[in-house]
């Protein structure tokens, strides 16, 4: 096998890191401009690597890591992703990837590694066993139609606003809601929330700053990002 050459991702790679990673599972395209932004805000003190590998001089794949500061994770648990186009597909090229991502990641000081595979991608989960990885826990992923139940769901909605009214609670969104302070009382809402969700890794907090990065991501427009207010206060969101 011919090894593949890896070179550091700037920001101007953000489209090509879109493209190789929506070219390496399809079914989940990724946007550029969305990319470009994340890439342009990362979380304060966390640590990444982002490369670019190359056969003959052509990008073939999208390499990462990621690990949040070490005073708030002293594992430094690290994520680790490596997306492989389709078109360059091989299971010896794949595992070297991964072997290659991983051994970066580690020489970083992390303990804990973390890596993500749909189960219809067999010869990525092939590849993490081979370099060591276990599977940890599974993720569901569910499709709602709505040309099927979309009129149901408008019904019970409506008759759910008229409940919570009842029950002293507000639903509107980010954009109507008037208030001092909303952003600070959603950013104290996230972070309470947070720990709700099932995760076998750390859930770090976040600060202010850049959960208002992550507020003005284009993926997040006020008119459809819902809360609940209760006495003036966020309760849900």
């Amino acid at each position: 096998m011919i090894e593949p050459t890896f070179r550091p991702a700037g920001i101007d790679d953000a489209e090509l890191g879109a493209d190789l990673m929506t070219a390496a599972y399809p079914e989940f395209g990724v946007d550029p401009v969305l990319t470009r932004y994340r890439w342009e805000h990362p979380r304060k003190g966390w640590t990444l690597g982002r490369f670019i590998a190359e056969m003959s001089g052509k990008p073939i794949a999208f390499v990462h890591w990621m690990h949040g500061p070490p005073e708030q994770d002293p594992q430094r648990h690290c994520e680790v992703g490596v997306a492989l186009d389709q078109a360059s597909l091989d299971a010896e090229l794949l595992t070297h990837l991964w072997r290659w991502a991983t051994d970066q990641a580690a020489a970083g000081g992390s303990r804990m590694l973390e890596a993500y595979a749909a189960e219809d991608e067999p010869e990525v989960l092939e590849a993490l066993s081979i370099v060591g990885y276990e599977r940890d826990r599974l993720e569901k992923v569910w499709e709602l139609d709505l040309e099927r139940h979309g009129a149901t769901l408008v019904s019970e909605a409506e008759a759910a606003r008229k409940d919570a009214a009842g029950a002293g609670y507000e639903l509107t969104t980010v954009a109507a809601w008037d208030a001092p302070a909303k952003f600070e009382g959603l950013h104290a809402l996230d972070s309470l929330t947070r720990k709700d969700i099932p995760t076998t890794f750390p859930v770090l907090p976040e600060t202010f700053e850049n959960f208002m990065e992550r507020l003005r991501s284009p993926d997040r427009p006020h008119d459809r990002w819902w809360v609940a207010v209760s006495d003036g206060k966020p309760v849900a969101m």
